[in-house]
C-alpha cells in the first residue's frame, strides 16, 4: 500500500498538484459525508489534511466486490497533504442502493457507478478546504472501467491514477481470468502476441451481455493520467492493456509497471 501512495504522490508533486501544506498537524480531519445519485444516498468519509490551506483532492473509486470506504488509505494519503473522499460501494455498509454483483461489468451498471464518483466530486467542489481546480480521481481494478466514464460526464476531474487498471473490452478481461485460472501458468507460458490472439477470439460472454469498450473514451481523455500495472497481473492482460495505451500516442499518460507484482501490486519492485 505504501509504495502505490508514494508513487502516487510523486506524481502529483511532478504534476504541480502537491506542495506541502504549512502548518499541518499529522492528524487528519474525518468528516462524514453522503451524497445523491438517481435518487440513492452514498455514504462516506472525506479525510482532510489538519491544514489551513487549500488542499488538492482524490475520490477513491473502489473495483469489484462489496467493498466499504478505505479509512486506511485515506488517512496516509491525508497525511501527506491530499484530501480524500472514501465511500461505501451502492448497497453496502451505509449507503443505499442494491449492490449488483461483483462480475456485473455491463455498461449499465458502470455508468451508474460511476454516476456516484462523479455526485461525490461535486461534494468536493464545493468543499470550502478543496482547491477545485486539483481533484482527481484514484481507481484500481474494475473502476478502471469506471474512471473514464466519470470523466466523460465531469469537467471537474484534472488528473487520474489507475491501478491494475483495464483498457481491453469487457469481454477480453474475462476471457483472460477464464484462461489465468484454467491454467496457473498460462502467462509464463504464452507470449504477449499470443495472449492478444487468445484474446480476439469471440466469447460467450459477448451473446450474453453488452461489451463494454473503454477505448472511446480514452481517446478523449487530455488530463494527466498515471497508469500502474503488475506484470504477473492474473486478472488483466497487462501487456495488452499496455499496447492500447501505447497506440493511443498521449502524452498526458504515463506508465509504470513492476515485474514481480500482481493484481494487488504487492511485492513491489521497480522498474
Amino acid at each position: 500500500m505504501k509504495n502505490t501512495i508514494i508513487i502516487t504522490l510523486s506524481f502529483l508533486f511532478c504534476l504541480n498538484i502537491m506542495a506541502a501544506p504549512e502548518n499541518m498537524s499529522s492528524f487528519p480531519i474525518v468528516e462524514e459525508v453522503s451524497f445523491t445519485n438517481q435518487g440513492t444516498v452514498i455514504s462516506g468519509s472525506l479525510v482532510l489534511p489538519n491544514t489551513t490551506s487549500l488542499c488538492p483532492a482524490i475520490i477513491i473509486i473502489d473495483g469489484s466486490g462489496k467493498t466499504q470506504r478505505k479509512m486506511e488509505y485515506a488517512r496516509e494519503i491525508a497525511k501527506k497533504g491530499v484530501a480524500v473522499l472514501t465511500y461505501d460501494k451502492r448497497g453496502v455498509g451505509k449507503s443505499g442502493g442494491k449492490y449488483k454483483g461483483r462480475r456485473n461489468a455491463s455498461f449499465e451498471n458502470l455508468n451508474l457507478l460511476a454516476g456516484d464518483a462523479v455526485a461525490g466530486i461535486e461534494i468536493l467542489t464545493t468543499h470550502e478546504k478543496i482547491d477545485k481546480q486539483r481533484i482527481g480521481i484514484w481507481a484500481g481494478s474494475q473502476a478502471g472501467w469506471i474512471a473514464p466514464l466519470a470523466a466523460s460526464i465531469s469537467s471537474n476531474i484534472s488528473f487520474m491514477v489507475l491501478l491494475s487498471s483495464p483498457s481491453v473490452p469487457v469481454s477480453q478481461e474475462m476471457r483472460y481470468s477464464k484462461l489465468t485460472n484454467n491454467d496457473p501458468e498460462f502467462l509464463e507460458n504464452h507470449t504477449p502476441e499470443q495472449i492478444e490472439s487468445e484474446l480476439g477470439k469471440k466469447s460467450i460472454f459477448q451473446l450474453f451481455q453488452s461489451d463494454f469498450n473503454p477505448l472511446p473514451y480514452l481517446e478523449k481523455i487530455d488530463m494527466p493520467v498515471l497508469w500502474i500495472y503488475g506484470e504477473k497481473d492474473r486478472s488483466i492482460p497487462v501487456s495488452t492493456c499496455i499496447n492500447i495505451l501505447n497506440n493511443l500516442k498521449k502524452d498526458n499518460f504515463q506508465i509504470k509497471t513492476y515485474p514481480d507484482s500482481g493484481h494487488s501490486l504487492r511485492f513491489l519492485k521497480g522498474k
